[in-house]
């Protein structure tokens, strides 16, 4: 079930503050080396497909994310390849097979970043074997599969801007995996053959509006201004052997179909200053739900992309309180910090310096006129770096 803000005074000020944006490539951080994106896999239970309009709000405030379990975590490196000419960076990550299920390939995409935005143009991957054994019961079987390229038909289009709504454009494209296939019972000896995908999909802008998130920092509500891209696509699935189409018994001693179709459709919310989208939704042939969420929103959120790696523990005592407690922690240097207390809505209600002296750190913290409830803290350095946070608990 998704949840819901107890303020209506919030719905009401997004509301007020929703428009149309554009994203232009100055928006858009990506760029060619020494650029990583990263996103974090959010519960599939809390996932549901966005409504599609105009002027919309999208409410995904109860999704819960670990920032630890990244699906999709790569550095592009500036670079040309003479088998991609149209590239200029290129990232290397593991791929899945979609044909066989614990078989994953190190692949490299190729792609080109510029004016113009981040799009793929090539792929290839690597050579594995994939043991038949336990498939045909022969252990002179075998399935080697050959360094493949595939050079796409028209860019996989990441980030194409200016992004405005109502565009859209179609996009072909033809993946390979290359193999040698030896089966006894079939009399096949290293037959080469080809894995083939074919992808076809539709790219629109389709809504715009606000998207409701949780800060993974703060732990409060964040709305963003937002785009709402769909790519809706169909997968066409073949198998080749010499040439020519393997037959179906062959087929079906591996489970697989000739000509197999599979939709894929992906949700992507845009919004500025970010090197992809904030949140990804994807569903399967079965209609399940998957999805991605953007890390980076923390840093949109606090206007800087300092965090510390490992934030300080900080004791808050008593807690629950009365409006008067005590932050403990052990200070790592002798400038002055901050310490900043939001309430339920994310403003700040509270701002206070931290001693400028290094070591255990005691600082009280005395609180007037505020309503009983759930409020959060954070304590930031002299650089403006984030190092603590947590909640406290008013009574």
């Amino acid at each position: 079930m998704k949840k819901t803000f107890t303020s209506a005074i919030l719905l009401i000020f997004i509301f007020q503050l929703q428009a149309q944006i554009t994203i232009e490539r100055s928006d858009y951080p990506l760029e060619i080396g020494d650029s990583t994106f990263r996103t974090a896999v959010t519960n599939s239970n809390e996932l549901t497909i966005p409504a599609t309009g105009t002027d919309l709000v999208w409410d995904f405030s109860n999704l819960t994310f670990n920032l630890n379990d990244q699906y999709y975590n790569f550095s592009n490196t500036a670079g040309t390849d003479p088998m991609v000419p149209e590239s200029n960076c290129f990232s290397i990550q593991d791929s899945p097979s979609p044909f066989f299920p614990g078989l994953t390939f190190e692949a490299t995409f190729f792609a080109a970043i510029d004016e113009e935005g981040y799009r793929t143009v090539g792929k290839t991957t690597s050579a594995e074997d994939y043991p038949l054994l336990a498939v045909t019961g022969s252990p002179t079987d075998s399935l080697n599969f050959q360094f493949s390229l595939s050079i796409y038909e028209d860019p996989s289009v990441r980030g194409k801007f200016p992004m405005n709504f109502g565009e859209n454009e179609n996009e072909t494209n033809t993946l390979h995996n290359y193999f040698l296939l030896t089966i006894g019972a079939f009399g096949l000896s290293n037959v080469p053959g080809d894995f083939k995908v074919i992808r076809n999909s539709q790219r629109t802008i389709d809504s715009w509006g606000t998207i409701i998130l949780t800060d993974p920092v703060t732990g409060l509500p964040a709305e963003f201004e937002t785009l709402l891209v769909i790519n809706d696509g169909i997968r066409v699935d073949s198998v080749l052997l010499a040439g020519a189409p393997a037959p179906q018994a062959l087929l079906d001693l591996v489970g697989l179909a000739q000509g197999s179709e599979t939709p894929e459709v992906e949700y992507e919310f845009w919004t500025k200053g970010l090197d992809g989208p904030i949140l990804s939704i994807f569903t399967n042939s079965s209609g399940q739900l998957s999805g991605v969420i953007n890390p980076g929103i923390s840093d949109i959120i606090l206007s800087t992309p300092k965090v510390a790696k490992n934030l300080l523990p900080v004791s808050v005592f008593p807690n629950p309180n009365n409006g008067t407690f005590q932050l403990e922690f052990e200070k790592s240097n002798s400038k002055v910090w901050s310490f900043d207390l939001y309430n339920n809505l994310g403003q700040i209600i509270h701002q206070q310096n931290i001693e400028d002296f290094t070591g255990n750190s005691k600082t009280t913290i005395s609180l007037t006129s505020q309503n009983v409830g759930l409020y959060h803290y954070i304590i930031r350095n002299e650089k403006n770096t984030v190092m603590a946070s947590g909640n406290i608990i008013l009574d």
